[in-house]
């Protein structure tokens, strides 16, 4: 709930902010749950939360669903033009790995 607000709201900043921060200080994953635009993209991203999940990145799918999704790697597209959006080219290149390389 906090993440729809930013970045403009400085209340959910300081929210997310410190939630991040105690996540990797206990040496957790920190994943933004609801994001659904670039400037949340940008503003976790910054303040070091390296997982999210929501409408920017894919719609809500069933299960049997996921696979096909992945195997069609249309996902990279998305995450490849979030890197171009956010300058963050350098963190996004490990997110598009292909998972069914081994």
């Amino acid at each position: 709930s906090f993440v729809k607000d930013l970045p403009d709201d400085k209340g959910a900043l300081a929210i997310c902010r410190t939630v991040i921060a105690l996540g990797r200080s206990l040496g957790l994953e920190v994943v933004a749950e609801g994001v659904e635009t670039v400037q949340q993209v940008e503003t976790l991203s910054r303040r070091g939360c390296t997982q999210a999940q929501g409408y920017l990145l894919a719609k809500p799918m069933a299960g049997v669903e996921v696979l096909p999704f992945l195997k069609k790697a249309g996902w990279r597209d998305v995450l490849q033009d979030l890197a171009q959006a956010t300058g963050h080219t350098r963190v996004m290149a490990a997110y598009l790995k292909d998972p069914f390389e081994d």
